[in-house]
């Protein structure tokens, strides 16, 4: 088995963690996460900053 060196170590495991890639473990909490209503407010944020109470009023239905 060759010899890594640091920086190759953390490029291969880096490289595990690509939520753009279909097996990264991080990705199945991001798809989780967004089947939910993460659009919606992502959406009403678009506009800027905004008050709890303003979301909630906002995205009627969603806790």
């Amino acid at each position: 088995m060759p010899t890594r060196t640091a920086a190759q170590l953390r490029a291969e495991r880096s490289a595990a963690y690509d939520a753009y890639l279909a097996e990264c473990p991080a990705r199945r909490l991001l798809d989780r996460i967004s089947d939910k209503w993460v659009s919606l407010a992502v959406n009403a944020l678009a506009d800027g900053p905004q008050r709890y109470s303003d979301l909630q009023r906002r995205l009627a239905s969603v806790s």
